[in-house]
């Protein structure tokens, strides 16, 4: 292609140049290519990055000057030689007002849309649900392009009502300068615009609870939700117990809380009468209740309103039979759209989202397509059509969101929103599902049914009925295993895909949700594996068969989790062999799981059998792993582990025989050699359970259950060497031979407690950083000083201890420096040794000074001195602390995230309900599982986003408050699950 000759305007400088560029250059390019050879860019601001700059197009009008795209070529913009450009920083502050009107100034990309300068601000708020917020203008003159559809009986209603047509929406796809925002002392305010998700906030949830509390106040004493006289009365009461704290006796007066009124109750309850000591009755009444839970109750009040969560638009429909217009109300929600009096706010008639086939607006008129359901078009006369579309929009994307995040299943309180547009009258809608690339499946509304994992069939014969149960168990799970293999046949089928970034950002959110199911259900299946060695290594009389029964019942279940998720990811892959590549190890892998739980079948039941099905299972589950890439990075541990188990398996060996010349030398009539000839016959079994144990828990090492497996076969190989050594001190043998043995076992109890120690750590990232234990001794030493600031001795003492941690601070900090290749790395932290040192060395001089003097303004100079130490080291270690800690919150959010998919696949294994009681607390245990289905989707994105962007502190934000967001689903869960156990026929 021909060069292109542009001018190049530097805005910092004025500086104007011709650079020659080519047309299939990208902006990104481009840019680059400019910092590279114009000297004016290599300038940037002060703690500006070169990449915060891009390429500007100016325009007489400013709001319709533009940022080039950075992946876009320069000859989509179709220019011409001579065009003028403007390089020019992209950044720019933003004030933002809250609506407890506190500011806040944000620095904001200027070529970014309105919703991602939305998801930036919430993030330095701390609120972790941006979509559901907006912006809005206050001042209508910074919006020269805003315009109205003034309608006088309209305006006065929206006055009087307070209606979202009064509030100056920002368009969210549309950036600051192209809605006329250009002077930067404007001051936008953030609003709650969707009313979404909002039932999941709680005073766990401090930020977010703040401003919806205030939004809801804001709301009532405007009258926007009618209210009774009593609800108007507990809400003024709990505003008062968030304003003042508890109630005391003398402190409000007759008439003290006239002036207060308007802030407490809306405009009709005002002049009531008896309403101050009603209100101040009440308010007594709430004593001892903190802040945060008077206004959680405040919230929990107002959404038990029928209005609450409504958007309301004054508009004028036409009066049926006549030619005239009449005004109404009209509300969205993320439900329904609403008709309303506009006097009462009775709702009229209600329009489900599911019988609305479609909707659309013109610049003075909106309406409502309800196919074939109502047989008409609903219109009204409106300015703000467009805005109501934009909030159905929203309140769609919202939804088809978490049906994104819940793999295409919808929680029961949130209606679908795309419907067939063929409905008959009296027919129910059939529910629609749309694809990121434009498709509608159809999907079913019904809520999938548990399967049992036991069988009611009649006893096997020639066993006993424990056995007999067992093995019924064990024929269920082997069932599903073969149901598991039989569905990995083929890949899942996926709807027709475009490839738009919504469809990209589907595949890429489902892909990492499925990697974190298939990576759970495939550490059950370990976990399992390895319980029902170490329980078949067990005497026969001492087999525990119902825990082996619990152990078949998790194999078989996660099973059919392993295929979904194998299916969906062979589905999902892209290389060409890789879709029948993991179908192949799924296979695979059900196979060594059906031959290992037949050979633990009561009738044939054979050790060995078991433990080389084991090895053939951890084989499987490896290879399946790493064909999707979930292997634990931490190769070290496993290999320390398995050396370890060695070690033990060499010991137990030497007990063997320690105890075999006991038992050798010996003749006893009484039946204890025989019992110590059992005993050591028991340690053998029990070794090689262990081995295949961590040779099970190896493949997934991280995972608690693999680890949780390997710990239990520690304790059974335990439990077999302290019966032998009961069994050999029962002979009340002389000499050397118990000694031996004794010795032997203390060397084998050694190796298992260092193998356990090794287990337990499970993971670097859980152990806490070199610097940590120093820095927290500093900290307790000088919040100590500051405390006895007026016992000198104590002083003194406190002085001498925080030398001594600043000194342990130092030596890991070198420590540290010595293993990184870094130069420039080493010279900071020797930089930082330093200061530290001469800083340490100022403190001894004031400690000497303060020994010898005893002076009390020496001892307040010796504790500024001690908090600019900790302020030295603050500024050191908060870096690296910081970073550990945020590798500890993914190890955590990962475990949490596969525990969470374990009970609910656990939940989803349970049968039929033997009463009412069971078959109440299934239904309430299946809506909790799809509601944790939704935060486990919520956290893989959050740490998936913390993986691309480890250094980004708002997707460190988002992770710690979706995280935070997990605790009350997961644990309702977990208290549905312990409701249903009871009543369940086979608790296993």
């Amino acid at each position: 292609m021909a060069p292109l000759l542009l001018k190049i305007e530097f805005v910092k400088t004025g500086v104007i140049k011709a650079v020659q560029l080519e047309e299939s250059m990208t902006v990104y390019d481009a840019c680059r290519h400019i910092r590279e050879r114009m000297p004016e860019a290599t300038t940037p601001a002060k703690g500006a990055k070169a990449t915060s700059y891009s390429l500007f197009v100016p325009d007489e009008d400013p709001s319709k000057g533009y940022w080039l795209q950075s992946g876009r070529t320069l000859e989509y913009y179709h220019f011409k030689c001579g065009h003028l450009l403007q390089y020019r920083r992209k950044l720019r502050p933003l004030r933002v007002q809250t609506l407890d009107e506190a500011v806040r100034t944000v620095l904001v990309d200027d070529s970014q849309p309105v919703s991602e300068i939305t998801r930036v601000v919430c993030a330095r708020i701390g609120l972790h649900n941006p979509q559901e917020f907006s912006l809005t203008v206050d001042d209508e003159g910074a919006m020269p392009h805003l315009q109205h559809d003034h309608d006088h009986k309209l305006d006065t209603l929206r006055r009087q009502l307070h209606t979202d047509d009064t509030l100056n929406w920002l368009d969210s796809h549309k950036t600051l300068r192209e809605q006329g925002l250009i002077d930067e002392t404007v001051v936008l305010t953030l609003r709650k615009r969707f009313f979404f998700s909002d039932i999941n906030v709680n005073a766990n949830d401090p930020v977010q609870l703040h401003l919806l509390y205030v939004q809801c106040h804001e709301a009532i004493v405007e009258g926007t939700h009618p209210v009774t006289r009593e609800e108007a009365i507990q809400l003024a009461s709990l505003k008062c117990q968030v304003q003042f704290g508890n109630f005391e006796e003398g402190k409000f007066r007759k008439g003290s809380l006239k002036q207060l009124l308007p802030d407490l109750l809306p405009h009709e309850y005002r002049k009531g009468r008896h309403i101050e000591q009603t209100i101040l009755t009440e308010y007594s009444k709430l004593y001892g209740l903190s802040e945060q839970n008077a206004k959680f109750r405040y919230i929990e009040l107002c959404r038990s309103l029928r209005t609450y969560g409504l958007s309301f638009f004054a508009v004028k429909e036409k009066i049926p039979g006549r030619n005239k217009l009449r005004p109404i109300l009209m509300g969205i929600n993320r439900e329904s759209v609403v008709k309303l009096d506009t006097k009462t706010k009775d709702f009229l008639k209600t329009w489900p989202l599911t019988t609305i086939s479609s909707y659309a607006s013109t610049p003075h008129s909106f309406s409502l397509n309800f196919g074939a359901y109502s047989g008409s078009v609903y219109t009204v006369k409106t300015g703000e059509g467009e805005a109501m579309v934009q909030l159905l929009d929203g309140y769609i994307d919202l939804i088809l969101q978490t049906k994104r995040a819940a793999s295409f299943e919808l929680p029961e309180d949130v209606y679908p929103a795309i419907i067939d547009d063929t409905i008959e009258p009296g027919q129910k809608p059939s529910v629609l599902e749309l694809t990121p690339g434009g498709t509608l499946l159809p999907q079913e509304d019904v809520l999938p049914q548990p399967t049992t994992a036991t069988l009611q069939e009649p006893p096997s014969p020639g066993l006993p009925p424990a056995e007999a149960a067992f093995n019924k168990t064990v024929s269920a799970a082997l069932e599903s295993v073969t149901r598991a293999s039989e569905n990995m046949s083929t890949a899942a089928e996926l709807p027709t895909l475009g490839g738009d970034r919504a469809a990209i950002r589907w595949k890429e959110t489902t892909l990492a949700l499925t990697l974190q199911q298939l990576s759970a259900h495939v550490s059950t299946l370990l976990n399992g594996s390895a319980s029902v060695i170490t329980l078949m290594s067990a005497r026969p009389q001492e087999a525990d068969l119902t825990a082996m029964g619990a152990a078949a019942v998790a194999i078989g279940s996660s099973m059919g989790g392993v295929a979904e998720s194998s299916r969906l990811l062979a589905a999902l892959s892209t290389g060409e062999n890789d879709s029948g590549n993991i179908l192949d190890a799924s296979r695979a892998l059900a196979a060594a799981i059906a031959a290992l739980l037949g050979a633990g079948r009561p009738e044939g039941q054979d050790l060995q059998t078991v433990l080389s099905s084991s090895s053939e299972v951890s084989t499987g589950a490896s290879q399946l792993l790493t064909l999707v890439s979930t292997l634990p990075r931490d190769a070290s541990g496993v290999e320390s582990v398995r050396q370890l188990s060695k070690k033990v398996a060499d010991g137990c060996a030497l007990l063997v025989v320690e105890g075999k010349k006991i038992a050798a030398g010996v003749e006893d009539s009484s039946g204890v050699q025989a019992e110590l000839s059992q005993s050591i016959k028991g340690v053998q079994p029990s070794v090689q359970a262990l081995l295949a144990s961590v040779k099970l828990g190896s493949v997934s090492l991280g995972s608690p259950l693999c680890q949780a497996g390997i710990m239990e076969a520690c304790k059974n190989l335990a439990v077999a060497i302290e019966r032998l050594c009961q069994d050999a001190q029962a002979l009340e043998l002389e000499g050397d031979s118990l000694r031996d043995l004794a010795g032997a076992a203390a060397t084998v109890t050694e190796a298992l407690n260092a193998l356990l120690m090794e287990v337990k750590a499970g993971h670097q990232a859980l152990k806490p950083h070199p610097l940590e234990e120093a820095y927290e001794a500093m900290v307790a030493e000088v919040h100590a000083m500051q405390s006895s600031s007026t016992r000198t001795k104590e002083v003194l003492l406190h002085t001498k201890a925080l030398a001594e941690a600043t000194r342990a601070l130092m030596h890991s900090l070198r420590q540290g420096a010595e293993g990184d290749r870094d130069v420039e790395a080493r010279r900071k932290v020797l930089d930082a040794t330093k200061e530290l040192a001469a800083a340490t060395s100022r403190l001894a001089g004031l400690a000497r000074e303060v020994a010898s003097a005893q002076g009390k303004a020496a001892v307040g100079e010796l504790t500024n001195q001690a908090e600019h130490l900790l302020s030295i080291a603050d500024a050191i270690v908060a870096p690296p602390l910081k970073q550990a800690a945020f590798k500890r919150l993914q190890l955590a959010s990962r475990q949490a995230a596969s525990a969470s998919i374990q009970l609910v696949t656990a939940c989803q294994s349970v049968g039929g309900a033997d009463s009412e009681e069971v078959g109440g607390a299934w239904a309430e245990m299946a809506n909790k599982c799809q509601v944790v289905l939704e935060q486990v989707g919520l956290l893989v994105q959050a740490l998936a986003a913390g993986l691309a962007s480890p250094e980004d502190s708002h997707v460190q934000l988002e992770l710690v408050n979706t995280a935070k967001s997990m605790i009350t689903p997961t644990g309702r869960l977990v208290a549905a699950a312990k409701q249903a156990v009871p009543g369940l026929s086979d608790p296993a």
